[in-house]
């Protein structure tokens, strides 16, 4: 049970950092651990860049290509979308009970 609520928090979290604008891997992780996407310090990618080995910045770098594809596909929304405009989504048109 408290690994599925870990799952859905730091699911939730960096679903929440991705809807508040945030773009890089650093602050969703940071949101999963903190909750709060922000507060990075300042000069923390500059440190990390210098410490990691050429397969870490490559893995990394994975990373990022994977979460920039989970946010195009997402399209996570800063705010509620209007229910007449969700449904003249293609996608959504023929979703029964919902958009008619």
């Amino acid at each position: 049970m408290a690994i599925s609520n870990f799952g859905i928090a730091s699911y939730g979290a960096g679903i929440k950092a991705i809807a508040e604008g945030h773009k890089s891997l650093d602050a969703v992780i940071q949101s999963v651990l903190t909750g709060r996407p922000d507060g990075l310090p300042p000069g923390y990618n500059k440190l990390a860049d210098n410490s990691m080995t050429p397969q870490e910045l490559e893995l990394v770098h994975g990373l990022e290509l994977g979460m920039s594809e989970i946010m195009t596909l997402s399209q996570v929304e800063p705010a509620p979308l209007p229910i007449k405009e969700f449904c003249a989504k293609p996608e959504n048109i023929n979703l029964k009970g919902l958009c008619k």
